[in-house]
């Protein structure tokens, strides 16, 4: 007895074809949102990334800022301090009026005098004004001082300005970008910024010991007791900041 086999139904051969379409479909959507989701995860941890180091360097140029102000405002106090004293040894440089006007009376009198006695004797020889080396000394010290903390001043405006002009780069969020700010803060680091904000330190103590080697050749100038005097507390401080740090250099 043999089976007919019977052609499948129109029907069915459509319902056929339209579920495989359906599950055609149904995987390009599930790609497409995985796609969409991969991208959209991928901007996330961009931005969170991206706002991670905006974070740091905000920290950090915040530090820089705070170091740079205190510098400007010292070297400014320096500057003013070593100006006036620089004015105050440069006096001695130069012969004081009163005594100016002493030698010209004195010589104009011996001259016009109508004393035989006083004219065959002369006018009293007066050694001319010569400035002493101490005075030349002070003043040359106060003037480096000075010009170094006017150094020190301008070079913290100028590492202020390259802040400035560093944090004012507003860009939008993309992958460029956070590849370029993942490293350290390459544009500062080529000009050397971290270098020159730390060097200015060293520069304003040298400025510091500068200016108090002048003020004790001053002292010395105004009165050699005066002098003995603070030399002795200069020695004794020195003496005491020695045996402060003497024993972080000793080993254990």
């Amino acid at each position: 007895m043999s089976v007919e086999r019977r052609p499948p139904s129109p029907t069915r051969k459509t319902e056929l074809v339209g579920d495989a379409s359906s599950d055609e479909r149904n995987t390009a959507g599930t790609l497409g949102l995985d796609e969409q989701y991969g991208a959209k995860n991928s901007e996330s941890r961009i931005a969170s990334h991206h706002w991670s180091l905006q974070v740091s360097d905000d920290r950090m140029c915040e530090r820089w800022r705070v170091r740079i102000n205190t510098m400007i405002i010292l070297a400014g106090v320096y500057s003013y301090t070593a100006t006036m004293l620089t004015l105050q040894a440069y006096e001695r440089l130069h012969e004081s009026p009163t005594k100016a006007l002493a030698r010209h009376q004195l010589q104009t009198v011996f001259g016009e005098s109508r004393d035989p006695a006083m004219t065959h004797r002369g006018a009293p020889t007066m050694t001319p004004f010569k400035a002493s080396p101490s005075a030349i000394f002070a003043i040359a010290l106060f003037v480096a001082s000075l010009g170094l903390s006017l150094a020190t001043f301008a070079i913290s405006l100028l590492c202020k300005w390259w802040l400035r002009e560093y944090e004012r780069c507003d860009s939008p969020v993309d992958k460029n970008l956070c590849l370029k700010r993942g490293l350290p803060c390459p544009g500062l680091r080529a000009w050397r910024i971290p270098t020159v904000i730390a060097f200015l330190p060293i520069l304003l103590q040298g400025v510091v010991i500068i200016f108090f080697i002048g003020i004790h050749v001053l002292i010395w100038l105004v009165h050699p007791i005066v002098g003995a005097l603070v030399t002795i507390g200069e020695v004794v401080l020195v003496l005491g900041v020695i045996a402060m740090l003497y024993p972080v250099f000793l080993r254990d």
